[in-house]
């Protein structure tokens, strides 16, 4: 069986990979698209995520983990702004499912409170993606 160490370990890269995908993606889609609100809140969060990874990378450095990435950007910009934001609400999602099964884990009180403070980041990030997109079909 795993360590509690070596759960951590993974976990954490994982939410870490998660992080700069979001990093990369929000950042890119914000210059790429023309309406002001949407762009605004795209370089909120992309800075909110880089916030996280650093979070996450400071902790999976202090186990003694290794920070790894590997991103392959594709097609990413040549979708429309509604596509876009679906795209991304689903990546919010997917983080949260992540970091839900991250707390579930139940690695000790520190990372409790880190999973959820992220949990409630990805909430928030939905949520707004969402009503984005209801303004653009209203």
């Amino acid at each position: 069986m795993r360590s509690r160490r070596e759960r951590a370990i993974e976990i954490l890269g994982k939410g870490l990979r998660v992080e700069y995908r979001a990093i990369f993606l929000y950042r890119i889609h914000a210059r790429a698209i023309r309406d002001k609100e949407a762009r605004e809140r795209l370089l909120e969060f992309g800075e909110m995520e880089a916030e996280h990874a650093t979070l996450l990378g400071e902790k999976l450095v202090e186990l003694g983990g290794t920070i790894t990435w590997s991103f392959k950007p594709g097609e990413e910009l040549k979708k429309p702004l509604r596509q876009i934001l679906e795209e991304h609400g689903e990546a919010e999602r997917e983080a949260i499912a992540v970091y839900t099964a991250a707390r579930d884990e139940r690695l000790g009180p520190e990372y409790d409170k880190l999973f959820s403070r992220l949990i409630k980041d990805e909430q928030y990030h939905k949520k707004v993606l969402a009503e984005l997109l209801a303004r653009m079909r209203g």
